[in-house]
């Protein structure tokens, strides 16, 4: 059981990972070498698309009627805009370290920037899938 969740959720994720990997096969085939401009760009819209979903997610429960949660109060309502804006920053200093620690075998390569990037670009779309999964 443990073995078919685990596929759903790589299959699940694969089709993003997929289209991200895509965008830095298409820089590093297109421009080899000197593919830093293009790596930058797909690296500007991952963070773009990972700040977008951030910010409106925030909005969400900025703006939520806690009402509408059963004896919901303003308190809890704190506490989940305070906790998400704390998961964020962690989450952040997490990702930064585990494509650190994935991508040092390319440590003085010229194919560290690519790995890292291909960390980062895979962990930010798995994180607007989390992001988006928050339910109010």
């Amino acid at each position: 059981m443990k073995a078919y969740a685990l596929i759903s959720l790589l299959l699940l994720f694969s089709h993003h990972a997929y289209s991200a990997q895509k965008s830095l096969s298409h820089c590093i085939e297109k421009y080899g070498e000197n593919d830093d401009e293009c790596l930058e760009d797909v690296n500007d819209t991952s963070e773009a698309a990972l700040n977008k979903a951030y910010e409106a997610k925030l909005k969400e429960i900025s703006s939520f009627d806690y009402t509408r949660w059963w004896r919901g109060s303003q308190e809890q309502k704190d506490r989940m805009l305070a906790t998400y804006k704390q998961n964020q920053k962690e989450w952040l200093q997490y990702r930064n370290n585990y494509c650190e620690l994935v991508s040092t075998q390319a440590m003085g390569t010229h194919a560290f920037g690519e790995a890292m990037l291909g960390c980062v670009l895979n962990m930010n779309t798995l994180r607007i899938d989390q992001i988006n999964k928050i339910r109010l």
